[in-house]
């Protein structure tokens, strides 16, 4: 049996207010030792993923902003592998997503609609968006880079975010709320890369078997939980579990990275 990890960052393998992931070293230990990659999947941005990966001392591919594209690492493909897909540096990519330019045209149109509601992340100065996430100046600039995506800041109320969701229901556009931010998905999601990527590795030896262990802690990660075999909700601070169709779910007890490190404990 081979195990592939697939997890969300902030709120889940990275403490919501600190980004520590200090207390789910026993399990990355054990993972490490076991040769089972963990695979980021996360709103975060490429830049934003990159460092952290060598921080966490990772090499496997990972999802970025909220499923819109997966990144894999060059040196690990054939060149078969990299007929179809993008190159970005030291990365291939498939991409899901629409490019920035179309969301910010989308956004520029939504916020005439839902005056003073949306404030996207690209406008956001760098000092606000630094006091809002905590991040420190190289990290902010980092998450600035977006690629598929613009967050935003939702100034709005309940009912307004409800009439939102049915505007863009027609474009086919998504309103998902994060852990800080309200993202627009369209035609992607975690759950669809997550599916994509699991296929990727499962093509390179369709007789090996394969289970997917997804961890979340946010409406966000919902699509990716309903498709994994195995789905782990992640205790939050400041929201209850998000509501899953499927039954068969381990929520933790614990918060953030140390309710990560009990889950991957307690299943493996």
């Amino acid at each position: 049996m081979t195990y592939l990890v697939f997890s969300d960052l902030d709120g889940t393998l990275l403490d919501h207010h600190s980004y520590s992931f200090t207390p789910a070293l026993p399990a990355l230990r054990f993972l490490a030792l076991r040769g089972i990659p963990v695979i980021p999947v996360s709103s975060k941005t490429r830049a934003e993923i990159a460092p952290l990966l060598r921080a966490l001392n990772l090499d496997s591919p990972f999802i970025v902003e909220n499923g819109a594209a997966v990144f894999l690492p060059a040196t690990d493909l054939t060149t078969g592998e990299q007929a179809n897909l993008a190159r970005q540096g030291d990365y291939f990519v498939q991409a899901f997503a629409p490019q920035l330019s179309y969301w910010q045209a989308v956004l520029s149109d939504l916020k005439l609609r839902f005056p003073d509601c949306l404030l996207p992340m690209s406008t956001i100065s760098i000092e606000r968006l630094m006091n809002y996430t905590g991040l420190d100046r190289p990290q902010a600039e980092r998450a600035r880079q977006r690629e598929y995506s613009d967050p935003c800041l939702w100034l709005g109320n309940a009912l307004q975010l409800s009439e939102l969701t049915e505007f863009c229901r027609p474009m086919a556009i998504e309103v998902v709320r994060g852990g800080r931010f309200v993202h627009f998905l369209k035609g992607s999601d975690k759950g669809k890369a997550l599916l994509w990527l699991q296929s990727f590795i499962q093509n390179r030896d369709p007789s090996r078997a394969i289970t997917s262990i997804a961890l979340g802690d946010g409406a966000n990660d919902s699509a990716m939980l309903e498709v994994a075999d195995l789905a782990v909700q992640v205790r939050s601070a400041s929201h209850d579990y998000p509501e899953l169709t499927r039954t068969s779910v381990y929520r933790t007890q614990q918060l953030g990275p140390a309710g990560w490190n009990e889950a991957i404990l307690h299943l493996l």
